[in-house]
């Protein structure tokens, strides 16, 4: 249930509340495993010049963290599809708290991803697919242009 059967039926039960709680805490459990810990011990160990390295790592255990999806039936193709979306998501989120270093904005976009997915409001919100794909292309739009700007930083430092 979600936020149309709590407008529909007008109460909070427990089918609406419960992916809030669940998808909060993964929120805030992988954003701060992933981000708040790896990333920035990562790059203290690779220091300034290893952040490529860095986010890739992150985003690579992130990914790999999903894989764990098979244990729990789900089809290899679309656990190879996870993978694949959540090593782009990992990369977004890195880039996001290193322009940012605000793990809450991070925390709060994962949540709501992630309540969208497992709360059933995919097969009642008209035009989900496209929303979500506009979404995902919104992503990867910034995360490009972040790249960019760091590399050219990076570029300038090393001209210097």
């Amino acid at each position: 249930m979600t936020i149309y059967y709590l407008l529909t039926n007008g109460s909070f039960t427990y089918a609406f509340i419960a992916p809030l709680v669940v998808t909060l805490l993964v929120g805030v459990a992988e954003e701060t495993m992933f981000r708040r810990i790896l990333f920035i011990r990562l790059l203290g160990l690779f220091q300034e010049r290893g952040f490529k390295k860095a986010l890739l790592i992150s985003a690579v255990c992130f990914s790999l963290l999903h894989a764990v999806n098979i244990l729990g039936g789900s089809p290899v193709p679309q656990v190879l599809m996870q993978l694949a979306a959540t090593f782009v998501a990992g990369l977004f989120y890195v880039l996001m708290f290193d322009y940012t270093r605000n793990i809450h904005f991070l925390i709060i976009m994962h949540f709501l991803w992630d309540y969208i997915l497992f709360s059933g409001a995919t097969k009642q919100i008209p035009g989900y697919t496209v929303l979500m794909g506009i979404l995902q292309a919104a992503e990867i739009v910034i995360m490009l242009v972040l790249l960019f700007r760091k590399w050219r930083k990076y570029d300038a430092a090393e001209s210097i």
